[in-house]
């Protein structure tokens, strides 16, 4: 409830839903924990997915970013596997165990244009107004 009240807020103090602001991008950044699902792990133990909270930006929600390239930056877990450090330097995991290998996604970030399974609708908007913006 404190994220969707906290998501309501910020439409509503930034005049999102008219873009009165006229802003040109939507930046979101999600730190947090997370768990398998793809989904937030709310200070109450409740799970949100990110989908639902990306969906309160969509163009059905808010029509006034329809044009503007919406980004999240979702920084959380996904799974229960310990990703563990690279062999030759060693660190103790919660439990205190020596742990020695790493998985090859680490470091990495990922930001799609589309969803996986659909083709881009107008071909090159996203790139031009990440281009424009940055």
């Amino acid at each position: 409830d404190d994220v969707n009240e906290f998501l309501t807020a910020l439409a509503f103090n930034h005049k999102l839903h008219k873009n009165k602001k006229q802003y040109d991008a939507l930046i979101i950044i999600i730190s947090g924990h997370g768990n398998e699902g793809d989904v937030l792990v709310t200070s109450d133990g409740e799970y949100l997915p990110i989908d639902e909270i990306k969906s309160f930006f969509d163009c059905n929600r808010m029509g006034s970013l329809k044009d503007c390239p919406k980004i999240f930056i979702i920084d959380i877990c996904r799974g229960s596997n310990v990703p563990q450090i690279a062999s030759g330097t060693q660190t103790k995991g919660k439990q205190g165990k020596e742990q020695n290998n790493i998985h090859n996604d680490n470091g990495f970030l990922m930001i799609w244009s589309t969803t996986k399974g659909y083709q881009v609708g107008d071909l090159p908007l996203f790139s031009e107004s990440m281009k424009n913006t940055i």
